[in-house]
């Protein structure tokens, strides 16, 4: 039998680390089978395809062509010379383009030299220089220039421009009114602007994003200034190009190209903050204090499955976070003497902590599985198109809860409540002792499902806990929660916005759910404001990350795409005033 290699062996072999080589099987670019304990073996010639794919990386081949090309190769044998030919022939169009690019930016040396974008090694060229679209190239890049870092107070002031901007944007571009708002002890972008014919009778329409940004941190890691708007190859990077800054000036570019035609069929009312990334509330607090409301919400915040693959999320999951402290005496015993006898906080935790966490079967106890909204058949089949959880589990290093947590990734994690223990203290951690400890903490979560209850099922929590309890023992618990959000799929707003992503991208987007929490959801749903959730966002936009990154052919197709959502809203029956 032909030698195998273990994933350890490839990956030491090849310098590839293991978490790479299992994405590029998952990509269809080498394959492993299965040992009876389910361990990855593969052919040696693996090593001459994983050598392939890091040289087509480095030549800037993208991999869905490199995963084409290897196809062409016998999967089991090293390739021949004429294999090699015939791979090398297939790549060459890819290589003349690329060259052409260098050609030309040696062509623009001097101008390009001037401004100090040039950077052939990182195949950088400033926005300034390449030859793309004039009226977005200036703006947001004077959008992504401003440092609108919420989470530094020294970029306070550049925060509150990065409102101004905005609003600048609407009452310029627009035609429509705007003011950077103080609201509580922050501020929002408020704005205005009227449908072009009847805005008495129209729909009215509330559009939501942020202008505050991640800092850029670590610097050394970027590979341009992260707030200097840059293009290489097909993507602009740049920090706030998908989160969100890129996003909301999409938005803003819809509403003037429809205003300039005199075509905007519905109300648009903006409401910005500069908050989101350091979870503020003042948007959430603004909707709920808001009487003149909307029709319908648009949010692009988020992303797209895969490349050209958009997602509405209709829902997020609630969170309720639990402190729980325990006490059984007046002090730490030995337990030599005490153990068996005296009552030991920790044990007592332990017990409680237990009572609300998932079972055998994977879930939670009933008491705290109320009020549920299950997932309607059109989501459960549009959930079939998202990857498979042993994928999921597999690319976070992660191991199954139980036999059925792969099968039943995607319920328990969008649809289903969870708990988790997110820290224990008691003792001496770190020290070897015999202590009994009479004092022990711990900190809990519980992720609710759309259409579940904060207070039902806080208290359901708390009882539980406090019914798990030694009788003996002295348990202080306190909560506080967010509740889940939930937009149902057959709401006009939701349907009209699938037909209008259909008709401009071409692509009806897939409907799913957040297993994560974001306090606006459920405001704008508890406020009547059926909203799409969606963006262009991309998995490897790396979103938080150096190098953020946002896919340029996707500006113009999101204008577009906005604009027919926009426009699709006219059909929505006009309920505010």
């Amino acid at each position: 039998m032909a030698r195998e290699l273990s994933i350890g062996e490839v990956s030491e072999r090849s310098g590839v680390s293991q978490s790479a080589l299992r994405f590029y099987e998952r990509r269809g670019l080498i394959a492993a089978r299965r040992t009876d304990g389910n361990q990855r073996r593969y052919p040696s010639v693996t090593l001459r395809r994983v050598a392939l794919v890091q040289a087509g990386k480095a030549a800037g081949i993208p991999l869905e062509r490199i995963r084409a090309a290897l196809e062409t190769l016998p999967a089991d044998k090293p390739p021949t010379k004429r294999d090699w030919e015939r791979l090398s022939s297939s790549w060459r169009a890819e290589l003349d383009r690329r060259i052409a690019t260098l050609e030309a930016i040696r062509g623009r040396l001097t101008t390009c030299i001037g401004c100090g974008c040039l950077s052939l090694a990182a195949r950088i060229i400033c926005v300034g220089c390449r030859p793309v679209d004039d009226t977005w190239r200036s703006e947001l890049a004077e959008f992504i220039r401003i440092p609108s870092v919420s989470a530094e107070p020294a970029h306070r002031e550049d925060v509150k421009r990065a409102g101004e901007w905005v609003c600048e944007f609407i009452r310029s571009k627009c035609g429509g009114t705007a003011q950077l708002t103080p609201f509580g002890a922050k501020e929002l972008a408020l704005g205005e602007i009227p449908a072009s014919t009847d805005p008495d009778k129209a729909p009215t329409v509330l559009v939501y994003g942020h202008f505050d940004v991640q800092p850029p941190a670590p610097l050394d890691l970027w590979e341009s200034d992260p707030f200097e708007l840059t293009l290489r190859d097909d993507w602009a990077y740049s920090r706030g190009i998908t989160d969100d800054k890129g996003q909301v000036w999409i938005l803003l570019k819809a509403a003037q190209t429809l205003v300039e035609a005199k075509a905007l069929p519905v109300n648009l009312r903006f409401a910005c903050d500069g908050e989101e990334e350091i979870g503020g509330t003042t948007v959430v607090d603004w909707i709920r204090s808001d009487v003149a409301g909307a029709d319908a919400g648009i949010i692009f915040d988020g992303g797209m499955l895969r490349v050209d693959v958009p997602m509405f999320s209709l829902s997020t999951r609630g969170l309720i976070a639990f402190d729980v402290k325990v006490k059984t005496g007046e002090r730490d015993l030995h337990s030599g003497m005490y153990g068996g006898a005296a009552l030991n906080a920790i044990h007592v935790l332990m017990r409680v902590l237990s009572a609300v966490t998932a079972g055998p079967n994977g879930l939670l106890p009933e008491p705290l599985r109320q009020g549920i909204v299950p997932p309607t058949a059109e989501e459960l089949e549009n959930w079939k198109a998202l990857p498979p959880g042993a994928e999921e589990l597999e690319l976070q290093g992660a191991r199954p809860l139980d036999a059925k947590a792969e099968e039943q990734f995607n319920i328990r994690t969008l649809a289903e409540p969870s708990a988790d223990v997110n820290g224990i203290i008691g003792g001496k951690p770190g020290v070897r002792n015999t202590t009994l400890s009479v004092h022990a903490a711990g900190e809990i979560t519980v992720r609710l499902a759309p259409g579940q209850d904060v207070h039902t099922i806080g208290t359901a929590v708390e009882k539980l806990m406090r019914d798990a309890a030694h009788e003996g023992a002295d348990v202080e618990i306190t909560w506080a929660g967010v509740p889940a959000g939930l937009m149902h799929p057959a709401a006009p707003a939701i349907q009209l916005g699938l037909q209008a992503f259909e008709k401009s991208f071409g692509v009806r987007p897939l409907l799913v759910r957040s297993g994560g929490t974001l306090p606006i959801v459920p405001a704008l749903a508890d406020a009547g404001i059926p909203t799409v959730l969606t963006g262009f966002g991309l998995p490897e936009s790396n979103v938080h990350s150096p190098n953020e990154k946002f896919l340029v052919r996707y500006f113009e197709a999101g204008v577009n795409t906005a604009a027919e959502l926009f426009t699709a809203y006219k059909d929505l029956p006009a309920s505010r005033g």
